[in-house]
Parts: structure tokens; C-alpha cells; sequence
């Protein structure tokens, strides 16, 4: 949802109980920062509201990385098989 509402492509995303992968296509105008804040912010309300987790919340920081095209399915195939 996110990523749509900012014109962006959600490539893959996956998780584990204490951390998140997302795969996404920015645009050249979408700062990553932006990109985060605004996922963190949504998922936030989502989880709090309707998954009922009243004390949720993200870590502070976060990790970015750029990935050449020819290795987006390596990277989306390693997200997949996360346990």
C-alpha cells in the first residue's frame, strides 16, 4: 500500500519476529529515508489498531542497500527463504 501511494514498486518483502526485509523500486525522486518513515509509520497503525499490538514499535534505525536489477531475484529469492 505504501509503496503504490508513492508511485513506487514493492519487489518483495518478508520477516521474522525481529526484523523485516522489503525489496522496493524507488524512484529517482524518493529519498529511501522517506520511503522507511512512511512504511514504519503505516505498519505502525496497522499493527497497533488492527492486530491489536498497542505497544508496538520499530527500532529506531534501519538499513538500506542498493541492488543492481540483474540481482533482484537473488535478493528477492533471499528474502523468500527467510525462516
Amino acid at each position: 500500500r505504501v509503496a503504490r501511494g508513492r508511485n513506487q514498486t514493492l519487489l518483495a518483502a518478508g520477516g521474522v519476529e525481529d526484523h523485516v526485509h522489503l525489496l522496493a523500486s524507488l524512484s529517482r525522486s524518493e529519498a529511501p529515508a522517506d520511503f522507511v518513515r512512511e512504511v514504519k509509520a503505516v505498519s505502525s497503525r496497522w499493527l497497533r489498531t488492527d492486530r491489536h499490538l498497542p505497544d508496538f514499535a520499530w527500532q529506531q534505525g534501519y538499513a538500506a542497500f542498493s541492488v543492481s536489477r540483474s540481482n533482484c531475484g537473488a535478493v528477492a529469492g533471499y528474502i523468500d527463504r527467510q525462516e
